[in-house]
């Protein structure tokens, strides 16, 4: 029994003299288990990555960058078109309310000095009465803008 021990854990000297990280020795230190020891071997023999499987992986995620950051582009030029469509609407919403309320003129009358009281007086009048007169119509009109 004893001479069936010494050759199952046989280990040449040569062998292990020049052994490495990847050298796999047949039967050591597992004599009985001829299968995980293969599975070790096929470890140590598999080909290591290099300097090509890191380039490729550094490659892939460069160009996953320059996408994301291309779609990230994409969407910010889209969110501000929407914003610039929105201040737009606002905008001509505002510029439809002005019109409607006779601002300007109003605005105008006030300012000038130029007239006379009742001259001053009788063209406000005429304003007010003209925006009170189209008030239904241009509320129509506004409200069918917001809609």
């Amino acid at each position: 029994m004893e001479e069936t021990l010494q050759s199952k854990y046989l280990l040449p000297i040569s062998q292990l003299a020049t052994s490495d990280l990847n050298t796999v020795f047949w039967h050591w230190p597992l004599p009985d288990n001829s299968e995980l020891l293969e599975k070790v071997r096929a470890l140590s023999t598999r080909e290591k990555p290099d300097a090509a499987y890191k380039q490729r992986i550094d490659q892939f995620f460069k160009e996953m960058r320059i996408e994301v950051m291309a779609k990230i582009d994409e969407v910010q030029a889209a969110m501000n078109k929407r914003a610039q469509t929105l201040w737009d609407f606002d905008h001509t919403i505002l510029e439809q309310y002005s019109q409607l309320s006779a601002k300007e003129a109003l605005k105008s009358a006030v300012l000038d000095n130029s007239e006379g009281i009742e001259q001053l007086s009788a063209r406000i009048r005429r304003t007010i009465a003209g925006v009170l007169s189209d008030t239904e119509v241009a509320a129509a009109s506004l409200d069918s803008s917001l809609d």
